[in-house]
């Protein structure tokens, strides 16, 4: 198994990705599904990243907001 090594990086590299990936898949009725799927995912996966100590709590929220200004650009 390899090893990660903590950064500060704030946001959350993982959850900015894949809250662009579900927030993609939301906006077609046909991939909904998959969006919520993967939104839903990002749940645990957020709260293991804090719990591990990889990041922060207020990382995550920075990784969602961060999103939201990509859409705003698009």
């Amino acid at each position: 198994m390899g090893f990660h090594a903590a950064t500060g990086s704030f946001p959350s590299d993982h959850l900015t990705v894949q809250s662009v990936v579900a927030r993609m898949l939301l906006l077609y009725r046909r991939s909904r599904a998959w969006g919520i799927g993967i939104a839903l995912l990002g749940l645990p996966m957020t709260w293991v990243r804090i719990y591990l100590g990889v990041h922060y709590p207020g990382d995550m929220p920075g990784a969602i907001a961060m999103d939201g200004l990509g859409m705003l650009d698009s």
